[in-house]
């Protein structure tokens, strides 16, 4: 499978991907990168302490990799969490519970499809 056949599979933007990082090779390498990444896993930890202000953190470095990678699913996915958590403090109370969960969801499906295609 090419890299061009792999972000069509996980339904994001190969063309956006390549015009910004020039080579497939280094394409796969940052995949590799975002998989190694504990960006996501800081948000679900903030996420479950009601951090708002470290869900925001975590979700606006999460929308910036994941828009370098032109991984526009998940892209989609976590710029509601920023938007919903922009300046938030910690004794907010706001629900994302739906955000934080579709985000979940997209990005368990794309690492698991990252991790299957990088071993290949």
């Amino acid at each position: 499978m090419t890299v061009k056949d792999f972000y069509e599979s996980i339904n994001c933007d190969y063309q956006a991907a390549i015009n910004m990082m020039m080579m497939d090779e280094f394409i796969k390498r940052m995949l590799g990168k975002f998989v190694a990444n504990n960006a996501s896993q800081d948000l679900f930890l903030a996420y479950e302490k009601h951090d708002y202000p470290g869900v925001f953190a975590a979700a606006h470095s999460l929308k910036g990799v994941t828009g370098n990678l032109a991984l526009t699913a998940l892209f989609n996915k976590i710029v509601p969490v920023v938007e919903a958590t922009r300046n938030k403090d910690v004794n907010a109370s706001i629900n994302i519970d739906k955000e934080v969960n579709d985000y979940k969801s997209e990005y368990e499906f794309v690492v698991s499809q990252i991790e299957k295609f990088l071993k290949k």
